[in-house]
């Protein structure tokens, strides 16, 4: 059985967790977002996704992936799948804005009331499955080079100056998951205290500052795809 490494550094790999979950960005605009419009549950299973992927990126870098991750291969499918997924994620963000600030959309679903499934029922939001929800929050990670390119600089920091073993990559692993994980929740809790103040004109401009935010990641994903050569020679 593995040593455990010191507590030091699991509050350390902790931290890191907040530190890669917390910042605003597309993965909390989308927690957001689809926990007001589909439930908590969608929310939730997004940003579930999210510490997937983090999760998988903490363990590639860790255990020596970084070369792989950071070639001009992996980079392109990251600028232009990622930008593509943001470009049609906005597109959503966008139709909720203009049919909730012009009034046309059908209520918020409340969160005291939760369907079997996790779905809200007719009149409450689109039906859309939780899995699905869930592989969005791996999709919009997965295929975020920033994200990427956080992994690939600071993981290795957690072992300065040696090669950790398995079970110590593993440890600080776990700890950096928990982190993450925590972020979400707090998430959660936050919009469960606020959503009775959130209506359907507020929730239009959330979807709509949302929406801005995304085409702006999108774009810029699709500049660095077509800017490929300098962004990965330096």
């Amino acid at each position: 059985m593995p040593a455990l490494i010191p507590l030091e550094l699991l509050l350390q790999a902790y931290l890191l967790g907040w530190a890669v979950a917390a910042p605003v960005g597309p993965v909390n605009l989308e927690i957001i977002r689809r926990s007001l419009r589909h439930r908590l549950a969608a929310g939730l299973c997004v940003g579930l996704g999210a510490t997937t992927a983090d999760t998988i990126y903490m363990l590639a870098t860790s255990f020596g992936l970084s070369r792989f991750l950071q070639s001009p291969a992996v980079l392109l499918v990251c600028f232009v799948v990622g930008g593509a997924l943001l470009g049609w994620l906005s597109f959503l963000a966008g139709r909720d804005a203009w049919k909730y600030l012009r009034g046309t959309a059908e209520p918020l679903p409340s969160f005291d009331k939760v369907s079997a499934g996790g779905d809200p029922p007719a009149g409450g939001g689109a039906r859309v499955s939780l899995p699905r929800h869930y592989l969005l929050g791996v999709g919009i990670t997965l295929t975020n080079p920033m994200t990427l390119v956080f992994w690939m600089t600071i993981a290795g920091q957690l072992f300065p100056g040696r090669v950790p073993g398995a079970g110590e990559i593993v440890q600080a692993t776990l700890f950096v998951w928990l982190g993450t994980i925590s972020w979400v929740l707090t998430l959660m809790a936050l919009l469960t205290a606020g959503r009775r103040w959130i209506g359907p004109r507020l929730f239009g401009t959330i979807s709509l500052l949302g929406g801005v935010v995304m085409t702006w990641f999108a774009l810029r994903f699709w500049w660095l795809a077509l800017h490929l050569e300098s962004v990965a020679g330096g």
